[in-house]
């Protein structure tokens, strides 16, 4: 159980025997099942060819059982090494999907700590979605650490998520990001300065860590099923977020009409799933002040394909033009 479950780790012997008829009921829901090897048991004095033997004699029991509980997708994990040297030839030779390729440390006599880092590790690996997962979370944590060649990165990922909600064809060579700044991003004439919008002390760094954790404490992807009801953002909030940012540059940093006649403002909306999964369309505020503040356009992306074109001036791309106001990839347009 403390292999598998992470709180059982932190409870002694006494309070782990007291609550072990809940952590059984969980090990069952989670789907495990424990079957001996042999249903005589040992002594404690039986040497190691004694345990070898004994397993032996009993394999004629064991197989037909193994077969009755298994189906395709049944992964058997053996535990011990003489159950391990004696039953996985004859396991796989029946087709059955024995995860373990070396031996699991039977947990007592101090390899406790062995046995469980083992297990783990046959789980973890056996199951390619989880792996695949952690893999993503990890990239994830990596994509959005510090550093000016991981900020230039993910400049580029919203530029061409933006251009690819937009529905455009590029080749990765179009895109430029020249070494001065502004702009982050040219592509066919724009000038892509790229900010981002989150939710004000939201730290990805420690959602992913805390995901990270998670997916590798979990024995199969199963665990990391998360119950959702997707909430969609108006498009008018969305406004009203980017509206506020357009205000602010133009205050602090963009202070004169030549600075923002020539960039063309990309948000990426990313507000997480907890706050919206989708952009649903309705009424529109006044864009007016985006004109008046004098930029020469101002888009955003919402999640990864969600695309928007909200101002565009006659000098903008003509590819920015031809979709101003047209909610592209969102599933809650209406």
């Amino acid at each position: 159980m403390r292999a598998l479950f992470a709180d059982a780790r932190e409870l002694d012997a006494p309070r782990l025997r007291r609550d072990k008829p809940d952590y059984l009921a969980r090990f069952r829901d989670a789907g495990f099942y424990l079957l001996d090897a042999s249903d005589e048991p040992m002594s404690e004095s039986i040497t190691a060819a004694g345990k070898r033997r004994r397993v032996r004699e009993s394999l004629g029991d064991l197989l037909p059982k193994a077969r009755q509980l298994s189906g395709p997708e049944t992964r058997i994990v053996l535990i011990s090494r003489s159950v391990f040297d004696v039953c996985h030839a004859p396991l796989m030779s029946e087709g059955l999907n024995v995860i373990n390729t070396k031996m699991i440390d039977f947990p007592s006599s101090g390899r406790q700590e062995h046995f469980a880092r083992k297990l783990r590790a046959a789980l973890h690996v056996s199951d390619t979605h989880l792996q695949s997962t952690i893999r993503g979370i990890q990239a994830s944590l990596d994509d959005f650490g510090a550093g000016e060649a991981k900020k230039r990165r993910r400049e580029r990922w919203v530029v061409e998520h933006f251009l690819s909600g937009l529905g455009l064809t590029f080749k990765p060579a179009e895109i430029e990001q020249p070494h001065e700044d502004p702009p982050d991003v040219r592509f066919h004439g724009a000038a892509f300065e790229v900010k981002e919008i989150q939710p004000p002390g939201r730290r990805r760094g420690d959602e992913y860590r805390q995901q990270l954790e998670r997916a590798t404490r979990a024995i199969s992807s199963d665990q990391l099923l998360e119950q959702f009801t997707p909430q969609s953002l108006p498009i008018a909030e969305a406004f009203r977020l980017i509206m506020e940012q357009t205000q602010e540059l133009a205050a602090r940093k963009y202070v004169t009409a030549t600075d923002r006649g020539r960039l063309d403002l990309l948000f990426y909306l990313n507000l997480g799933l907890a706050e919206a999964w989708d952009i649903e369309d309705g009424v529109r505020p006044d864009l007016v002040p985006l004109a008046i503040e004098g930029w020469r356009s101002v888009s955003f992306l919402h999640g990864s394909r969600t695309a928007f074109v909200m101002h565009a001036s006659d000098s903008a791309p003509a590819f920015l033009r031809s979709n101003q106001g047209q909610l592209n990839g969102s599933a809650s347009s209406k």
